[in-house]
């Protein structure tokens, strides 16, 4: 197992992407950094033992594929807001805990 370089707990890193850049934008201004798209697809088959594998109708009996398309999209959207005074920014910093402590779990989902 290679060790992790990301925090002080010794556990592994799935995989990293990094993205590096210097842009000038307006104040509010969204921005596109990048993203990363990835397609799964899984083929399965199922039967039962012996019958499936019957030359012809077999598989089309006693047997079952699958065949699933996965796909996962990441975009990182910036929108930079500039805070020009204290006040500014403890508003928006209490406005950010409300919008995290008003998201609710999915049913059935446990929370630590």
């Amino acid at each position: 197992m290679l060790q992790t370089d990301s925090s002080s707990i010794n556990s592994p890193t799935i995989s990293t992407r990094r993205i590096s850049t210097s842009i000038a934008v307006q104040d509010g201004q969204v921005i596109a950094l990048g993203g990363l798209i990835r397609d799964n697809r899984t083929r399965s088959k199922s039967g039962l033992p012996l019958l499936s594998r019957i030359p012809i109708v077999g598989g089309l009996l006693f047997g079952n594929t699958n065949d699933e398309t996965d796909r996962t999209e990441l975009l990182i959207l910036l929108k930079p807001r500039v805070m020009r005074s204290i006040d500014e920014a403890k508003a928006v910093t209490d406005e950010l805990r409300a919008k995290i402590q008003a998201v609710r779990p999915l049913p059935g989902e446990r929370v630590p």
